[in-house]
């Protein structure tokens, strides 16, 4: 149900954008996020497993509305996945130990709709700004112990969040190139559950985008502060 909304909802905010006549600029960004997912047990006597930060691939489109000098506000889809890389006690077929460990990826793959405000400032043609605002995620496919979290019914969804940062971008007549870094905090956990009668389980998680972004303003007609000359 949650990915029929989310396919919705983007189209909406497409369809809306469209129509709009007072947006600024289209963009895009692409590059690397890292996430770290943290397994919270309610026991301290929980064996815990071995995790790492997981990279991937992200990318997203924006639109940049309201043309003022210092401010701009920012609807973005954005897709990027988050996990962690786990390694387990391998087993042979009948459940033994075999002395030998395996990797896995436990990831969900997420698109995100955020509309932030943007703070800028121009010196010459540089462009520093900070970024924040609110921030929904769908989760749309699910893998290793996430997968089995999904199919059970026991991940939150959607999940609630800020989107925060700080970039700088050059103005390059009609062309802006960025590059940023964004911070996806999340307020709703991936998920709740009960482990066994003594021991529940809250996961949650932090991801981090560093990305190259390249903006093209729509209206020839204006200066580089997005106001008619």
């Amino acid at each position: 149900m949650h990915r029929r909304v989310a396919f919705a909802l983007l189209l909406l905010a497409l369809s809306g954008a469209a129509q709009a006549q007072f947006f600024d600029r289209i963009g895009m960004r692409a590059g690397m996020s890292t996430s770290t997912i943290d397994w919270n047990y309610s026991s301290l006597l929980v064996e815990r497993i071995e995790r790492a930060p997981f990279n991937c691939f992200t990318g997203s489109l924006n639109l940049e509305l309201l043309q003022h000098p210092n401010f701009r506000v920012m609807p973005e889809v954005t897709w990027f996945s988050k996990g962690s890389r786990v390694t387990l006690p391998g087993t042979d077929e009948n459940g033994n130990l075999t002395g030998m460990s395996v990797t896995e990826d436990w990831v969900i793959r997420n698109l995100s709709l955020a509309v932030s405000v943007q703070g800028r400032i121009q010196i010459d043609r540089v462009v520093p700004y900070l970024v924040v605002g609110p921030r929904v995620d769908f989760p749309m496919i699910t893998e290793g112990a996430f997968e089995e979290l999904d199919r059970s019914g026991q991940m939150n969804a959607p999940i609630w969040g800020l989107r925060f940062g700080a970039g700088v971008g050059y103005e390059m007549g009609r062309f802006r190139p960025a590059l940023e870094y964004i911070g996806f905090q999340s307020f709703t956990p991936i998920s709740e559950y009960q482990e066994s009668e003594q021991v529940t389980v809250r996961v949650t998680d932090l991801t981090m985008l560093f990305q190259f972004g390249l903006s093209y303003a729509l209206h020839a007609d204006r200066d580089a502060d997005g106001f008619e000359e």
